[in-house]
């Protein structure tokens, strides 16, 4: 079946028409030949022949409304990034370099968090991730592949000539008067690299609660959580739940107490002056195990730990806690009360779960209906309905009668019960709630909460 995403779209071309009558009649053209225009159209229309005033082969009927009206989008930018692929691959030095600075303004433009380069047999595309969901945006030459590849690598302090082993590094470049970091990524594959590039925007991690979309319980009893002077914090989710954010919000709120702040990454994506973050090296031996056995030597006051990996992780947050540090970690479970199960998996005792735990928050991220356009499809939300994300949540404080319980062992089922009785706002119930105020569909939440249902 052919589909658009697997065109060379020539941008020269659709420059030339009337863009209003594409729109219309549903039509994308793809390419010209000797005979006729090859096009992917919606309709069957006799007049599209008159109305273009050429011949015209379509080529699929395959497409959407939707589909046309984001690929005829921004036609005069595509169509300089076309003309640039082109030069690009006869080796002209300005070519590559501004082809590839109008590919990050046109990703940084669409707030896409990472830029998808990949080959095949036929050609390479551009995908963009939007909102945590990837979006096509373009089809070149696939020779001019290993030059982009070269010249990301350069940028990166990478070596060019190695294709054949998984790299890794960073650069930045001011775009729209701002710099951004990029995070650049190549792996081996059958057809040759793929290569990502991860957009670190500090403007978007460092966020205020009430913008990542937490209820006012829940910003209340994380700010409460953040005043303590000991305990452990817990950020759970899946990947992409957007667990990082939440932590670097924390962390933002923190750096301004007159404070020691340590933090164990693996990679450090966004460097903030302020505190003093250890990123993970194998290579040279800095090792998770290696850096936690010594980071209570730093005379830290708050400790931040990636992710809670084993149990020797656990047992030195536990062992922070219990010393008189504030420690934020990560950990993957689904929600709030399957954490304290997946605590006692790591072997810790129920007495130091229900001392050192302070409060565990389990999160998701939720498309938001488009405001631009009521959820219709506008040029706004690349005509997909919803722009942006936000959080749902669960925040669950470890008072004195939580604490006991666990201390109890009492059941995960009984902490439950205990829990409905006192109007716990599950992630559940603060995804209804957004969809009752019209911030997200039932659709979505159920796409993105279905596996745990």
């Amino acid at each position: 079946m052919l589909e658009i995403k697997d065109q060379i779209i020539d941008y020269n071309l659709i420059s030339t028409l009337n863009i209003n009558i594409l729109k219309e009649y549903k039509i994308i053209p793809i390419n010209k030949n000797s005979l006729s225009l090859l096009c992917f159209c919606a309709v069957e229309d006799e007049n599209i022949m008159l109305l273009l005033n050429m011949p015209v082969k379509v080529i699929s009927k395959d497409i959407n409304y939707e589909q046309v009206l984001f690929y005829l989008e921004d036609i005069e930018i595509k169509k300089e990034i076309f003309n640039l692929s082109i030069s690009s691959m006869f080796l002209e030095h300005e070519s590559i370099n501004e082809f590839l600075l109008l590919i990050l303004k046109y990703a940084c433009t669409n707030k896409a968090s990472d830029i998808h380069f990949d080959i095949n047999e036929k050609y390479f595309s551009v995908r963009f991730r939007i909102d945590g969901l990837l979006k096509h945006f373009f089809n070149f030459d696939k020779k001019l592949f290993p030059i982009l590849s070269s010249v990301l690598k350069l940028y990166s302090n990478e070596d060019i000539t190695q294709s054949r082993k998984p790299l890794s590094g960073r650069f930045s470049k001011l775009i729209n008067n701002k710099e951004y970091d990029f995070r650049f990524s190549s792996m081996p594959t059958i057809f040759g690299e793929s290569i990502v590039l991860r957009i670190l925007d500090k403007l978007t991690v460092f966020q205020d609660f009430k913008v990542l979309g937490f209820s006012k319980e829940s910003y209340d009893l994380i700010l409460r959580s953040l005043s303590l002077t000991n305990g452990i914090i817990l950020v759970t989710g899946p990947t992409g739940s957007g667990k990082t954010t939440t932590l670097y919000s924390m962390l933002n709120i923190l750096a301004k107490q007159n404070k020691k702040i340590i933090t164990i990454e693996d990679p450090v994506e966004y460097r903030i002056n302020s505190i003093q973050q250890v990123e993970v090296n194998e290579k040279i031996g800095l090792t998770y195990k290696e850096i936690l056995k010594n980071i209570l030597r730093q005379d830290p006051d708050i400790i931040l730990i990636g992710e809670i990996r084993d149990e020797l992780s656990l047992s030195i947050a536990m062992q922070a806690a219990l010393t008189g540090h504030l420690v934020l970690a990560t950990l993957h479970t689904n929600d709030s009360l399957e954490t304290i199960n997946r605590l006692k998996d790591l072997k810790a005792a129920n007495y130091l779960i229900a001392n050192t735990v302070k409060t565990i928050i389990s999160q998701r991220l939720v498309l938001k209906l488009c405001t631009y356009c009521n959820a219709k499809g506008c040029a706004k939300c690349n005509y997909t309905k919803y722009k942006n994300r936000e959080v749902i949540s669960e925040c669950l404080y470890i008072n004195k009668d939580l604490s006991k319980m666990i201390s109890d062992n009492i059941s995960i089922n009984e902490i439950k019960q205990f829990l409905e009785k006192n109007n716990f706002i599950s992630l559940y119930k603060d995804a209804h709630n957004k969809v009752k105020n019209n911030i997200t569909s039932l659709n979505e939440v159920y796409r993105v909460l279905k596996q745990y249902l």
